[in-house]
């Protein structure tokens, strides 16, 4: 899939924050975490802007790192899961979440693909989570689908955040706009 459809679907991850009593401020955090980290697994990937804003750092492996090989794979996710927790969960314990939802959709939308995915790395095995004749190049029909479908589900999140402030005058109120 394209990376505009990876950031949309990983800002999607946001839709955690109502598991919890989640400050306004950090919807913000969520939407950003989650689009990163669903960008983050193709930074092994030289055709993508990740791995250039990275500085190609994945460089100076020669190559160690096959795009989707260890980064598109459930060891990854679960080290991206542990990371983000022991770093994040004392800012909000749901911040790890985010991040993981936005990293784990990435392999998940690519299952979608053509070219296989190397899920359970560092095995040799190659899988696609549909069946090959419902698969789609990148930039096809699927991903275009994807990418209206996580601009649906964004807004709509974004209207559910937004709109009860605005019921009760507190996104105003508090800086004097609206009294």
């Amino acid at each position: 899939m394209t990376g505009k459809t990876h950031a949309i679907i990983g800002a999607n991850a946001a839709w955690l924050a109502l598991l919890g009593d989640v400050p306004p401020t950090h919807l913000i955090l969520f939407l950003i975490a989650g689009t990163i980290a669903g960008l983050l697994p193709d930074i092994d990937a030289q055709s993508a802007k990740i791995h250039h804003i990275g500085g190609g750092v994945l460089g100076i492996f020669g190559g160690a790192f096959q795009h989707r090989g260890f980064f598109h794979s459930v060891l990854a996710t679960i080290i991206v899961l542990a990371v983000s927790f022991w770093f994040l969960k004392d800012f909000d314990v749901l911040l790890p979440f985010v991040i993981t939802l936005g990293y784990a959709s990435h392999l998940l939308i690519d299952g979608c693909n053509f070219k296989a995915t190397r899920y359970l790395f560092p095995l040799r095995r190659e899988d696609h989570l549909v069946p090959k004749w419902l698969a789609s190049p990148v930039g096809g029909a699927t991903d275009q689908l994807l990418f209206v479908f996580g601009g649906l589900g964004l807004l709509f999140f974004l209207f559910l955040q937004v709109l009860p402030l605005v019921q009760t005058g507190l996104s105003f109120g508090s800086f004097g706009v609206m009294q």
